[in-house]
């Protein structure tokens, strides 16, 4: 059997650098190369989980009063390079080490961005010729920063998260619930509409404990091979649902106190066997409880 297996990228570099703080960022060759850059320039530097350097790239060229971060540039970057840790480092022209209100945004918007899909904006560095200044130091960093873009995505991932909670607790309600058929004998003596209305009665009744749709045979009325409660006849209708032992308990007891119901089974079927479309061709002869 052949097994692929997804590789990491290979580094952008041979040295082994760990971050452990912004000191660390500062000491590295293309970080120093930015520092004195006439225009802002934006560096990409992925870490993995132990925070290991494992790719720096150019991700954003502006001018001398700012430059524009496209999060989709900084989000494919990561996904590529399978970083867990990103920092982000631009610099100044102007040599001021204060974090502009823009900065501030789109590095709280994508911190979390990056965090819907489990990575972490580890810091925001911003350099000059002589100094630098980290973002998560200086607690500019928010991790619960929100606007409506955020809270729009997050709402979306919320309700797919709903949807697949749900899925799963349905298969773990099918896993865990048995297969039944219950077969159930109407008095003759009723109307149509009130043999529909009993028999919708008990549908209803198994569609609240299984959570899913109950399949339904209404086989109409049909001699007995023997009188019960002095009728020769009786309506039929057979329920297939899926449920547990307490469900069905509790749905005899209900048959036993309808005076509609003359007679009724329920039997476990097996899940792994295929229906048997000629099964009930001979209700006559079933034995009753």
């Amino acid at each position: 059997m052949e097994i692929e297996i997804q590789k990491k990228p290979p580094k952008d570099f041979e040295k082994n650098i760990r971050i452990q703080g912004s000191d660390d960022v500062i000491k590295i060759d293309e970080v120093n190369e930015i520092r004195n850059a006439t225009q802002e320039h934006v560096l990409f530097l992925g870490l993995d989980r132990a925070f290991n350097l494992r790719t720096i790239k150019l991700i954003g060229i502006g001018t001398s009063s700012g430059t524009y971060i496209n999060a989709k540039d900084v989000l494919r970057t990561a996904l590529l390079t399978a970083s867990d840790n990103v920092v982000l480092v631009h610099n100044h022209p102007s040599n001021s080490l204060k974090a502009s209100k823009e900065d501030k945004n789109i590095t709280n918007r994508l911190c979390k961005f990056l965090n819907v899909f489990n990575i972490n904006l580890a810091d925001h560095i911003i350099v000059t010729e002589e100094s630098h200044l980290s973002m998560l130091r200086e607690k500019q960093i928010d991790k619960n920063y929100s606007n409506d873009d955020i809270e729009f995505v997050e709402n979306e991932l919320l309700l797919e998260e709903n949807i697949r909670l749900k899925n799963e607790l349905k298969n773990m309600e099918e896993k865990y619930m048995n297969k039944y058929e219950s077969v159930i004998i109407i008095k003759p003596t009723l109307t149509d509409e009130e043999t529909k209305d009993t028999i919708n009665k008990y549908k209803e009744n198994f569609e609240k404990f299984s959570n899913q749709p109950v399949k339904v045979e209404d086989l109409g009325k049909k001699k007995l091979a023997y009188e019960i409660q002095g009728n020769k006849e009786g309506s039929y209708a057979v329920f297939t649902f899926y449920g547990k032992p307490e469900d069905i308990s509790e749905t005899e007891r209900q048959y036993r106190i309808d005076d509609n119901v003359m007679k009724f089974i329920t039997v476990k079927m097996d899940m792994e066997a295929e229906e048997d479309p000629e099964v009930m061709e001979d209700e006559d002869d079933m034995e009753m409880e």
